[in-house]
């Protein structure tokens, strides 16, 4: 015991994995990778259907005065830029009532075939299945265009900012919110 000496052993050092071995083990679990597939597949649709996706649109629109000041005048000029204000916060909030009224939203609904004009495929062959009275989906989509769509003037400035949101739970109907 007095004569032997302590060898230690070096660490074979090993070249990384190439493609053909990382290949060998995918398709040696193969069963394993299709299953954590699948799995992370469903748990993206389910958390899709069940929290939804959220649409914002937005758009800011400049107002302009359409009646120009009259530059050549009998009367002396004076400044008047309270009653200017008053008539620019006038026409700012016309324009926002203007955005905001039913005959407008009506025309939206109608022009973005938002009250379900587009029939379901299957009217075609069941007529009864699809039979809705349009009125109605008419008055549904306007109400909720209305709930949903915000319009508003900025403040000291002559810009109308409009935006909409909708929350969708089911992608394929994302128009009819």
């Amino acid at each position: 015991m007095h004569g032997q000496s302590i060898t230690t052993y070096c660490t074979l050092r090993r070249a990384p994995n190439t493609p053909r071995e990382v290949v060998g083990i995918i398709f040696r679990h193969r069963r394993l990778v299709v299953l954590s597939f699948l799995a992370t597949f469903a748990g993206v649709v389910i958390a899709t259907v069940l929290f939804g996706m959220k649409y914002e649109a937005q758009t800011e629109i400049l107002v302009k005065r359409q009646r120009p000041a009259d530059l050549v005048t009998t009367e002396e000029v004076t400044n008047n830029s309270a009653v200017d204000d008053l008539a620019r916060a006038r026409e700012i909030n016309t324009e926002v009532e203007l955005l905001k009224s039913r005959d407008l939203l009506q025309q939206v609904v109608k022009a973005s075939l938002l009250d379900g004009a587009a029939a379901p495929f299957w009217s075609a062959w069941i007529p009864s299945w699809g039979a809705h009275n349009r009125d109605q989906e008419a008055a549904k989509a306007v109400r909720r265009l209305e709930e949903k769509l915000q319009v508003n003037a900025l403040p000291d400035s002559n810009i109308i900012q409009v935006k909409y949101a909708i929350l969708v739970r089911c992608p394929a109907r994302c128009s009819l919110g």
